[in-house]
C-alpha cells in the first residue's frame, strides 16, 4: 500500500516527531560564510536555541499537567 505525504496540520512538526541539532559553531566556520554577515549567523543560531528552549518547555509542561 503506497505511503501518502501528510498534508495539513499533520505535517507541521512537533516536539514528538523532530529534533534540533546544534553544530559547535566555532570562529573558523563563521570566517568562512559567505553568504551572511557573521553577526547574522550568530543572531539566527542564538534564534532557534530559543525557540527550541520554549518548545521543549512547552512540550514538558503539557506532559506534566495531564
Amino acid at each position: 500500500m503506497p505511503t501518502f505525504p501528510k498534508v495539513g496540520l499533520d505535517a507541521l512538526l512537533t516536539p514528538e516527531n523532530c529534533a534540533v541539532l546544534l553544530i559547535d559553531h566555532q570562529p573558523s566556520q563563521l570566517a568562512h560564510v559567505n553568504s551572511q554577515e557573521p553577526t547574522m549567523v550568530i543572531n539566527n543560531v542564538t534564534a532557534l536555541a530559543k525557540t527550541a528552549r520554549a518548545v521543549e518547555k512547552q512540550a514538558a509542561g503539557a506532559g506534566e499537567d495531564a
